[in-house]
């Protein structure tokens, strides 16, 4: 398995969490999935950079 192939199931795998989240109190994860998700496809099939990576980092909001 290959770094895209891998990739591509990540994106696709968070893609399916943030369909099958339906309560209230998950609308932070499901933000959460949804910006990793953008942030994943935006760097899909290009070299990515450690700084990039950093800023894929979560952050405690509490």
């Amino acid at each position: 398995m290959n770094a895209l192939s891998l990739l591509q199931l990540v994106i696709s795998l968070l893609e399916a969490m943030a369909r099958n989240t339906e309560t209230k109190k998950d609308d932070l994860v499901i933000a959460g999935i949804q910006r990793a998700i953008s942030e994943l496809q935006s760097v899909r099939g290009t070299i990515v950079t450690k700084s990039q990576l950093e800023g894929l980092r979560t952050k405690d909001l509490w």
